[in-house]
């Protein structure tokens, strides 16, 4: 039994089965995004239909989060840069 403070070390197998863990996801379709989503790590590839709900390895949805992450992010500061342009047209005005 491990004790309060004590680190404990997880075997990499252990690591290995969680992240191969099934977790369902669905890659939502849109008029601009129709084909299958794509993804590789490590040499591994999964293609995933839009649309449809999957079983995929954990880390394959968490590669899926972090791109939809970034992509929020990516459209929230291009709209804060094209409002801090538009004010800076207003000033010259």
């Amino acid at each position: 039994m491990a004790k309060e403070n004590e680190k404990v070390e997880v075997p990499e197998k252990a690591k290995k089965n969680a992240a191969e863990e099934l977790v369902e996801i669905e890659i939502p379709i849109s008029e601009t995004q129709q084909d299958d989503w794509f993804c590789c790590v490590n040499g591994r590839t999964f293609q995933v239909q839009r649309g449809e709900k999957v079983n995929v390895p954990k880390w394959v949805k968490e590669v899926f989060d972090n791109e939809t992450r970034m992509n929020k992010e990516s459209i929230r500061r291009s709209q804060a840069l094209q409002k801090k342009l538009a004010d800076k047209e207003k000033a010259f005005s």
